[in-house]
């Protein structure tokens, strides 16, 4: 099951898009009447034509008015209109009812429940599906809800819904695991394994004498290096020879190629295996004809070297110690989520007073109007009065914004009047010694420490 969001080149116009996901003249083109199969004051289902959809709207055909009705009093917002479509696989067949309540659920997760919606299922190409229109500013607050990283949140649901009703998983952004009988939804490696493009017999030899193999070792801090050396087009065999040497290594030939050797150990690998651009061909054509190093009897400064005992750390216990870690920080994610939803401020603003005191002080404005005006004949006198009372009055009500700004800004810097973001909720869980809450710190840090490595090589 996938989730997918059409694209937009321009503005979506709502009736258009209403009309192209109800009326389906290649379904059922016998089918002339609607028929209403289920309503309340909710929702209503309705065979329209012989397309089966379901809305919340007064009626079907007025639904499309009052979408922009309601569009309407929010005008900053350019495009309120929301599509999406939820496909099953070829070989899944979900009842009518089943995708109706997929869309629904899926509205809910992003935070649409409540918002003037449409769902029509589609049974026009191999994959059934069900396409949702919504539109995203609310009929009675008129609020606009944000769908940003919809991607993930759909794809979420997704698994959330094949967990349900027992169908297949798809890939995706999340993935489901089994652990101790019971399904956790997970985001998804985005690393491919290294070790598939590690020869089988290497493979093997680390697997199961815990050793790192030189080809590994090679294929990092020296490759990296010679990477650089690539870029410049200076270089030499010295070049090339010194910068093998700070890795305690030597590129030698060997037959009709190149090998890299450790000094140490005189372990050899196939120089090619390491890089393609290190075998002896594309060498001789960069640097001509091969050149043993000059200084081999010098001893240089080994910046890293290559030890064949060291340990080497299982792959399927690091994935299944990341999926752990998946499942403990959504665990984390999901007390958050209920934190949030029992937060209670202990102090509130009293709008009330604050909306009397600007009604007392329009009453106490008009009343002194009309006694100017009855007491006082002189028409510039009476003018002259109207301007002080203005001003008076301007002055009053900027002394009552500013008595409500002092005390908002004393309810909002009392830190149990407002709610934590996940980063400050998750700093204080670590300092009670949460220890999934460590580790997520522990996470966010090597994040940020990678991110700016990641800069400096740019800038660099």
């Amino acid at each position: 099951m996938i989730a997918k969001v059409p694209p937009k080149r321009k503005k979506s116009n709502v009736k258009k898009l209403i009309n192209y996901i109800t009326i389906r003249e290649n379904l059922h083109p016998d089918s002339k009447d609607s028929e209403i199969i289920f309503s309340n004051e909710h929702r209503t289902v309705i065979n329209f034509h012989g397309v089966m959809c379901e809305h919340n709207g007064l009626s079907l055909e007025t639904l499309k008015m009052e979408m922009e009705a309601t569009s309407k009093h929010n005008p900053k917002v350019k495009d309120s209109t929301y599509h999406f479509i939820l496909s099953w696989s070829p070989n899944e067949n979900p009842t009518d009812e089943q995708a109706l309540e997929c869309a629904r659920y899926a509205l809910k997760n992003l935070g649409l429940q409540g918002h003037q919606y449409i769902s029509a299922i589609h049974h026009d190409t191999d994959h059934k599906h069900i396409h949702v229109v919504v539109n995203r500013i609310h009929p009675t607050t008129y609020k606009c809800i944000s769908v940003f990283r919809d991607y993930f949140t759909l794809d979420r649901t997704m698994r959330e819904l094949e967990i349900k009703f027992g169908w297949n998983h798809s890939n995706g952004a999340y993935q489901v695991s089994e652990i101790n009988n019971e399904k956790i939804i997970h985001l998804s490696s985005v690393k491919k394994s290294f070790s598939d493009k590690i020869p089988s017999r290497i493979k093997c030899k680390e697997i199961y004498n815990d050793e790192e193999s030189l080809l590994i070792f090679a294929r990092n801090e020296p490759k990296k290096e010679f990477l650089k050396l690539l870029k410049n087009k200076n270089s030499t065999w010295q070049h090339l020879h010194k910068m093998f040497a700070n890795y305690n290594l030597e590129i030698v030939e060997k037959g009709a190629g190149l090998a890299i050797v450790d000094k140490s150990t005189q372990i050899g690998i196939k120089a090619s295996s390491v890089h393609e651009k290190l075998s002896k061909k594309r060498l001789t054509q960069w640097l001509g004809d091969f050149m043993p190093y000059a200084f081999s009897e010098e001893k240089n400064s080994v910046v890293q070297s290559y030890h064949p005992f060291k340990s080497v750390r299982d792959k399927n216990i690091r994935e299944s110690q990341r999926i752990k870690r998946a499942v403990e920080r959504e665990k984390l994610k999901q007390r958050y989520r209920q934190y949030r939803a029992n937060f209670h401020a202990q102090e509130h603003i009293n709008y009330d007073y604050y909306h009397s005191l600007f009604k007392r002080l329009s009453q106490k404005m008009k009343q002194r109007r009309i006694r100017i005006w009855q007491n006082v004949q002189d028409l510039d006198l009476r003018k002259a009065m109207y301007s002080l009372l203005v001003l008076e009055r301007a002055k009053e009500r900027l002394r009552i914004k500013i008595l409500f700004e002092e005390e908002k800004a004393r309810i909002k810097a009392n830190p149990l009047n407002r709610k934590m973001n996940y980063q400050e909720w998750v700093y204080q869980q670590a300092e009670q010694g949460d220890k999934t809450a460590v580790s997520q710190l522990r996470g966010w840090h090597y994040a940020e420490l990678k991110k700016n490595n990641n800069n400096k090589k740019t800038v660099s």
